[in-house]
């Protein structure tokens, strides 16, 4: 019976935990440990200052799934999706996120993680357009420049962690999808911040990680997609993800 118990607790996802719910026995409960998310984002000469203001503030929100080749998790991370959106609504913040932890999954290859990433955000897309058009500020079209994906009718920037990433910044304990609105960063622009911030996270990541992401673009100029998953793609690339499906 007390394993029985333990099982029910560790198969239990949970769609959306706020900074008030991350304590660390909480995550345990799921299976999580949330000193290894702050560790990583906090340590010495990490790049993204963003990230580190939403540790450091408690400017974030958990979901815990299982894994992303999965159609139930894609209904459950839609549920954890939903309510950050209900939630930047009710109390904007530039610096809130949503990461999306899969704490059963692995991946040897960058490939095999972006190919189960993108299979996972199509799932989410087919949930999503029943009752949701696409973004109208952004293309579906991941060739396009202007492509971001959207769910909710908001568009966000997704930003992929696994313990094999090449990039030493996306190389997470966990298997992990970080979701950050669009609108943030417009309101970092508006703000006159973007940019200063932008140049100081890239300076950061050269002495990180040896060198500066390939794969980034400036916000709103080249294209996106091929940034979600961190692996260096060539011209050639195509996206898995069709919102005609």
């Amino acid at each position: 019976m007390i394993m029985e118990n333990v099982l029910n607790v560790y198969e239990r996802a949970c769609t959306y935990l706020s900074e008030k719910d991350t304590e660390p026995q909480t995550l345990k409960e799921y299976g999580v440990e949330l000193n290894n998310l702050r560790d990583f984002v906090l340590q010495e000469g990490y790049p993204c200052i963003g990230a580190q203001t939403s540790i450091n503030s408690k400017s974030y929100a958990l979901g815990v799934f299982d894994k992303m080749d999965c159609w139930r998790t894609a209904k459950e991370l839609a549920c954890g999706l939903s309510r950050y959106i209900t939630e930047m609504k009710r109390k904007p913040s530039m610096f809130m996120t949503y990461i999306a932890i899969f704490r059963y999954d692995s991946y040897e290859t960058e490939e095999d993680f972006e190919r189960s990433m993108w299979n996972l955000l199509t799932n989410l897309n087919l949930i999503d357009k029943k009752n949701h058009e696409w973004c109208a500020e952004v293309s579906d079209d991941p060739t396009s420049n202007n492509f971001s994906y959207s769910f909710g009718e908001h568009a966000f920037y997704i930003v992929g962690m696994h313990p094999n990433s090449s990039r030493k910044s996306r190389r997470f304990n966990y298997v992990s999808l970080a979701f950050n609105l669009h609108e943030q960063f417009e309101w970092l622009r508006e703000k006159g911040r973007y940019k200063k911030i932008q140049d100081l996270v890239r300076k950061n990541d050269l002495e990180f990680s040896g060198s500066v992401n390939p794969m980034l673009s400036d916000f709103g100029e080249g294209l996106e997609a091929p940034q979600y998953s961190g692996r260096k793609v060539g011209s050639n690339w195509e996206c898995p993800f069709k919102n005609s499906l």
